[in-house]
């Protein structure tokens, strides 16, 4: 991995391991990889930084086993709005394309919620060929929708992806959808407190391939929110393909912590 990328993952790196907790973590703000793709459409806080990793382990029965480590470091540097910075790293037997590439993302909540229509954001997103066999830059641009119903937070998540250098296979534009809800984990099975703590996600995913001739691809994902602690949230999800071209099976764990920038 070209040395760029070697520095901005060791800058997340170190403030995963010694950042000092000084505000508090909100389990209910969905992060997409932690614990699903699912996402919400409310920033971190403002003032806030948000160092989170999330593992991810998928396999396709075709090629094989692929682990997607990805630290990322969130900012709340302006109010209902954030940037985000990260370096996926690839591993295993799947294609390694795009293992330490820079990502740099920002959203902005456009809206809250009312009685009638949803909170509203909207991402844009770059990723630079710094890592591996990667040429020009890709550019993703995502609309998010959340609604409450009584305690359920139903999402719906559209992105649509313009690939900077695509080669002869590969698809120039793509696009992504998400649909799913989140509900705290408090069915009368656990006691109140810890099923507050515990946030329920699940959703469907229906994306498109890099490859171009491929059917559309839908997987299904269920995840919780664990809040661990005032200032970390811990991440478990699975996932099962649904069509042909999708991952059999697919499991996440992500780890993110919350302090004040100033």
């Amino acid at each position: 991995m070209p040395i760029n990328g070697l520095g901005v993952l060791g800058a997340i790196i170190c403030l995963l391991l010694f950042a000092g907790p000084a505000w508090s973590a909100d389990h209910r703000n969905l992060e997409e990889g932690i614990p699903t793709t699912l996402e919400d459409a409310f920033p971190i806080a403002y003032r806030s930084i948000e160092p989170q990793v999330s593992f991810n382990f998928d396999n396709d029965g075709k090629q094989g086993d692929e682990f997607h480590l990805e630290p990322e470091l969130k900012w709340g540097v302006i109010k209902n709005g954030h940037l985000a910075l990260s370096v996926p790293l690839l591993f295993g037997d799947g294609d390694r394309e795009g293992s330490g590439d820079i990502t740099l993302e920002g959203l902005y909540n456009l809206n809250g919620e009312t009685h009638i229509f949803p909170a509203t954001a909207f991402a844009v997103e770059a990723e630079f060929p710094t890592g591996e066999e990667r040429k020009g830059v890709d550019t993703t641009v995502k609309g998010i929708l959340t609604k409450g119903v009584h305690r359920t937070r139903i999402h719906a998540n559209a992105g649509f992806t313009n690939r900077g250098a695509a080669r002869s296979t590969e698809r120039d534009n793509r696009y992504t959808m998400t649909l799913g809800a989140d509900h705290p984990m408090d069915f009368g099975l656990f006691p109140r407190a810890l099923g507050l703590n515990n946030l329920v996600i699940a959703n469907v995913v229906a994306e498109q391939s890099e490859q171009r001739g491929e059917k559309l691809q839908w997987i299904a994902e269920l995840g919780v929110r664990h809040q661990f602690n005032p200032w970390t949230v811990l991440a478990f999800g699975a996932g099962a393909g649904l069509s042909h071209g999708a991952p059999d099976v697919r499991f996440i764990i992500g780890y993110q912590t919350t302090f004040a920038a100033f």
